[in-house]
């Protein structure tokens, strides 16, 4: 089986050592869309997923515009074959085996998308030291979306924020943000994405406070990526603090549980996703 995780960055070295040692086990194959890093994000594909691809943006050469990043990631899914999903650097799939997971879904099925999962320092874990292993067996703490007490549709589209498209369709004919897709497709509440939103927080303040250096204002004031807007690291405090007010122990819900510790014990036998020969 190939799989193939699509994914585009802008200095983001420190997150993107975590996000490629995470889904090396999963995919077969990857491809970094690269929107002109000088942090050494380069260094660090190279060092940990050498097969894998990278790409310099050929539509957000000077700004990060929501609308051309999503057409350039279909115009790469059109030509791939077989299984291909696209990821923020922040998100991650909390699977342990997705040959496996694949190859079990009902006859037919082509399209699965993610139920999302918003991980959150409480303030007891936000200076916590950040390990090697998977971040989300380190950072359990947060909530899930389902939980705000909202249908996906009372959000202004169908979809939960953190809805992700696994499939094997030319493209997902996503709408901006790829929270939508126009494929047929299922949900699957027990498939997990992970957004590392806010937690580990103290690594991520930086990087959160400047990828709206990469924004133009035109999708600000379209009302596009405004979780990037932020005024001060105050602002982003606040910010942090209404998270914190409805996060918990993610663990608490058995099917969650269950996903990270398989992606533990995976970890601990060493196990990694290789290509098919």
């Amino acid at each position: 089986m190939t799989a193939t995780v699509i994914c585009h960055f802008w200095n983001n070295a420190w997150i993107l050592s975590h996000w490629l040692r995470h889904h090396r086990r999963l995919f077969s194959h990857g491809i970094l869309i690269d929107h002109g890093s000088t942090d050494g994000s380069c260094d660090v594909i190279r060092e940990l997923t050498p097969a894998w691809e990278i790409r310099p943006t050929r539509r957000c050469r000077d700004a990060f515009r929501s609308v051309d990043a999503d057409i350039e990631v279909m115009d790469v899914e059109q030509a791939l074959r077989g299984w291909k999903m696209v990821l923020n650097v922040t998100e991650f799939l909390v699977l342990a085996d997705l040959e496996g997971y694949i190859a079990g879904l009902p006859r037919g099925v082509r399209g699965v998308t993610t139920s999302g999962v918003v991980l959150v320092d409480s303030p007891a874990t936000r200076s916590l030291p950040v390990a090697d292993e998977p971040l989300v067996v380190q950072r359990t703490h947060g909530y899930f979306e389902y939980e705000l007490g909202k249908k996906p549709r009372d959000y202004g589209f169908p979809a939960v924020w953190r809805s992700r498209l696994l499939h094997d369709y030319p493209t997902g004919r996503y709408e901006v943000g790829r929270h939508v897709c126009g494929v047929d497709h299922v949900y699957d509440p027990r498939l997990f994405l992970a957004w590392a939103g806010w937690s580990p927080f103290e690594r991520l303040k930086a990087m959160k406070m400047s990828v709206q250096q990469r924004i133009p204002p035109e999708d600000f004031d379209s009302g596009l990526a405004l979780q990037h807007r932020l005024e001060s690291e105050s602002d982003l405090e606040e910010r942090l603090a209404v998270e914190q007010a409805r996060s918990h122990d993610l663990l608490s819900d058995p099917r969650y549980a269950r996903a990270v510790a398989a992606i533990r014990d995976v970890e601990r036998r060493g196990e990694v996703r290789r290509p098919p020969p």
